[in-house]
């Protein structure tokens, strides 16, 4: 573990003991997650025993949660700390009145800007062009989004919501649907190379 994730990791635990302590958490878990996109910039392996509790999003960038946001979360807010789309640049997609896929986009790509991770149109066939990786953005009518993305070893892999299990498939039209919600299926709204600063 790099010592700069480390110190921020000890620095969250110590704002846990402060007054204002979840603007400060959520400031340092910004800086957190810059400097883990920075550090960790290949493309992503499958691994089965993803153990990061955290949403499709963060899956697909490859972004582990750290622990400590999660314990955090869990006993202020009954909850956990999950990230929408948006979130990074300062924005939310899902408290959006005008949601639609267009404003998922547009959110996306002002995250991905914040984290200086540059995306390129893809195909889901098509060969990576920029030493990347691809992602899959989808959306549904229920107004939901997921995202998919291709590891290293062209295999398709995504999760659903916070639950852990990792679906994979070489064909990544059969993860479109959520196998714990029947209800919501989503449709492809853009293939995206995107490749992280090295």
């Amino acid at each position: 573990m790099n010592k700069d994730l480390l110190n921020l990791k000890l620095k969250m635990l110590l704002s846990l003991f402060e007054f204002k302590k979840i603007e400060k958490l959520s400031t340092l878990y910004l800086e957190y997650i810059k400097k883990y996109v920075n550090l960790y910039n290949q493309s992503p392996k499958y691994n089965q025993k993803w153990q990061s509790i955290n949403n499709c999003y963060f899956y697909a960038l490859n972004i582990s949660t750290p622990l400590i946001i999660n314990i955090y979360s869990k006993l202020l807010t009954d909850d956990y700390f999950s990230i929408n789309v948006g979130n990074i640049a300062g924005m939310d997609f899902m408290e959006q009145q005008n949601q639609n896929e267009i404003e998922l986009l547009n959110c996306l790509y002002h995250d991905l800007n914040e984290l200086n991770i540059k995306c390129y149109e893809s195909t889901i066939n098509t060969p990576n062009k920029y030493n990347g990786y691809k992602i899959l953005v989808l959306y549904s009518d229920s107004h939901d989004y997921h995202f998919i993305r291709q590891n290293s070893d062209n295999l398709w892999s995504t999760k659903f919501g916070l639950e852990k299990d990792i679906f994979t498939s070489d064909n990544p039209l059969l993860l479109f649907n959520n196998p714990f919600d029947t209800s919501c299926s989503y449709k492809l709204v853009k293939c995206l190379e995107i490749v992280k600063p090295q």
